[in-house]
């Protein structure tokens, strides 16, 4: 699934990425569910530009999960949050 934008908080409010599944994109969702086997990829297919995905709930990221996130250099954009 990819999300540009925001996901509606009354579509049931929990996204849930299951066993090789991809969530990938910029904007925002309402609450997260990781579980082993699924990734999280701000940001849009072939583009190496760091993004936002902003999460106002909570998140959970099951062991074996995977979160992929763009870097522009070793020394800058240091942050998760």
């Amino acid at each position: 699934m990819e999300v540009d934008g925001q996901v509606s908080p009354y579509i049931g409010g929990l996204t849930d990425v299951q066993n090789g599944g991809t969530l990938r994109g910029t904007g925002s969702l309402h609450s997260l569910n990781v579980q082993s086997g699924g990734l999280i990829a701000p940001g849009t297919v072939g583009s190496n530009t760091p993004s936002t995905l902003n999460v106002a709930g909570d998140v959970s990221m099951a062991k074996g999960s995977i979160l992929r996130i763009n870097g522009t250099s070793d020394t800058t954009g240091q942050s998760l949050t």
